[in-house]
């Protein structure tokens, strides 16, 4: 299904089907955000690719650059690696960026990452050495705005998914304890309850033709309060577990060290918080992505 032709209830019914899949499986999800994002991409460029792509934003260390039609350096952080047949990259091009795309020609290299969590999802860096790349188009071009928010927004449902996961498996535990832990209960679910109503607002929000400093301040506000959610639950599984929660290789070890993980992927809440909220007169701030 195309997100980019599908009805808003279709949309949202994925977007459903991502959160509960994050909550069983982080990984999965991970996978599904990252597939749906190229598949995306290759369909604004108006080609026809039904493979299974990846894809991966600019990140801080990447050392990757588009140039006379090549790719070389190393582009950190992606996921599903042996599984995909082109790739729909983020990379600098010049003095701006591009979402350029490649075949899987085995013209790079691959350096596997060892994490705490996330280990299903098959992250590494790509190494690049001059391999045949085409531009699909500018990061500035309007079709990015099409793309990044639903990009976005899955990652956002992602995190929401994987704390409601967490807590689930940490409330069974204090049940089974008979551990009175009411008040930390309450005060989660109230998190839970205004994610809700944001994600609700975001969902509304994705149907806008065109960026805007306020829809992303939207978007970003939620992203990060399911971000302090997240962190909140794990705050809660130590100060009530201590060392001894869950078995390795249980499905709970691996959502709580998947917690662990993704509470500071990609944008710490330090970062969300300074600079991607509106503020207290619901304004948005001054801060706001570059978009070059």
């Amino acid at each position: 299904m195309s997100l980019l032709t599908a009805t808003p209830e279709e949309v949202r019914a994925w977007f459903l089907e991502l959160k509960e899949t994050a909550k069983k499986d982080l990984s999965t999800a991970h996978i599904m955000q990252h597939t749906m994002t190229p598949a995306m991409a290759v369909e604004l460029a108006g080609i026809d690719d039904k493979r299974v792509g990846l894809h991966s934003t600019v990140k801080a260390l990447d050392t990757v650059e588009f140039k006379d039609g090549f790719l070389n350096g190393k582009k950190m952080w992606v996921s599903n690696i042996p599984e995909h047949h082109f790739v729909a990259l983020h990379v600098k091009d010049g003095d701006r960026y591009s979402i350029v795309y490649a075949e899987r020609d085995g013209s790079y290299d691959v350096e596997w990452t060892h994490t705490v969590g996330m280990q299903p999802a098959l992250n590494g860096h790509m190494i690049f050495n001059n391999t045949p790349a085409k531009r699909l188009f500018f990061k500035s071009d309007p079709k990015t705005f099409l793309l990044e928010k639903y990009h976005n927004f899955g990652f956002i449902t992602n995190h929401y998914g994987l704390a409601l996961g967490v807590y689930e498996d940490i409330v069974a535990y204090c049940t089974k304890r008979n551990m009175n832990v009411d008040f930390q209960k309450r005060l989660l679910e109230l998190n839970f309850s205004v994610a809700d109503v944001l994600w609700e607002n975001n969902f509304s929000y994705l149907s806008v033709p065109e960026r805007s400093d306020r829809f992303w301040h939207y978007q970003n506000t939620l992203y990060a309060f399911v971000k302090k959610t997240l962190s909140d639950v794990v705050k809660f599984v130590i100060d009530t577990s201590g060392s001894g929660l869950y078995e390795i290789g249980s499905p709970q070890h691996q959502r709580f060290t998947d917690a662990l993980i993704y509470c500071s992927h990609q944008r710490s809440l330090y970062f969300s918080v300074n600079e991607c909220l509106l503020t207290h007169k619901g304004e948005p701030s001054t801060e706001h992505f570059n978009d070059k």
